[in-house]
């Protein structure tokens, strides 16, 4: 069996994460074929490696130096890029993902994978959405509308809200604000929920940027929130990397400490 047929049978009966179906771009209908970037149609005809630099070329153009550790682990582990069908839950529709095969760390299974969302069209974006930075409105409208690793990833446009604003119960939970040192932040330095807006996500963790100041200022969150030791794309960079399983090095190089 060839490598992609092999990648092939990983992400239709071992990938744990969604059902995804693997799909040649000579394969797709009209109406997907048109809903394609151009760049993802050319990169679909490329094999192995030459995929994924086509790939990375399309995030260094719109966003240049951000993500230095995503962007490695997707150049030292790649080993493909590939158009795929999510398969719908229920009554879902299927849409058309761009996906990333890798070389899986320190396990028995060869592959690991992580997916692109089509960039975002002209739906409706949240009403804080001018106040992210530039390149991560870009990476969105230009790259991918969400990009999906294992653990997690970079969240789709439409499900970006405030932590006020993300739960299903209505009251919100109480959290407890902690630094560094997991003291307890008094109350003139904790942020507001109505402007903490998670927009990377590791498991149950994640980080959120505080919209209400010019530096986006990152924030963990999880049962508690703290301050970030990293910068705002820093600290996305170290959750998306450690949602694809990164190896230690790459957090050593960048000068992270593993998340």
């Amino acid at each position: 069996m060839t490598q992609r047929g092999d990648f092939e049978e990983y992400i239709t009966r071992r990938n744990p994460f969604e059902r995804l179906d693997l799909v040649d771009p000579g394969d797709l209908t009209d109406d997907e074929r048109r809903s394609l970037p151009p760049a993802w149609l050319a990169i679909a005809e490329l094999d192995g490696t030459r995929a994924v630099e086509r790939a990375l070329k399309m995030w260094a153009d719109a966003l240049p130096g951000r993500f230095p550790g995503t962007v490695a682990n997707l150049r030292d582990r790649g080993l493909g890029v590939f158009l795929a069908r999510v398969l719908p839950h229920q009554d879902d529709p299927t849409c058309v993902v761009l996906v990333y095969a890798i070389h899986r760390n320190a396990s028995p299974l060869l592959f690991d994978a992580c997916f692109g969302y089509l960039p975002a069209g002209t739906s409706q974006f949240p009403e804080f959405w001018p106040r992210l930075s530039e390149d991560f409105r870009r990476f969105h409208t230009q790259v991918h509308d969400g990009f999906r690793a294992k653990f997690g990833g970079i969240l789709l446009s439409d499900r970006l809200r405030a932590i006020s604003a993300d739960f299903v119960s209505p009251e919100v939970p109480e959290f407890d604000y902690v630094d560094e040192h997991l003291q307890t932040l008094p109350e003139d330095r904790r942020p507001s929920l109505d402007n903490l807006v998670v927009v990377v996500r590791e498991g149950s963790r994640g980080v959120a940027v505080d919209v209400s100041t010019p530096d986006l200022t990152a924030w963990e969150t999880s049962e508690l929130i703290e301050p970030c030791r990293l910068g705002p794309w820093s600290a996305m960079d170290a959750y998306v990397m450690s949602a694809m399983s990164s190896d230690v090095e790459y957090y050593e190089r960048l000068g992270y400490r593993e998340t």
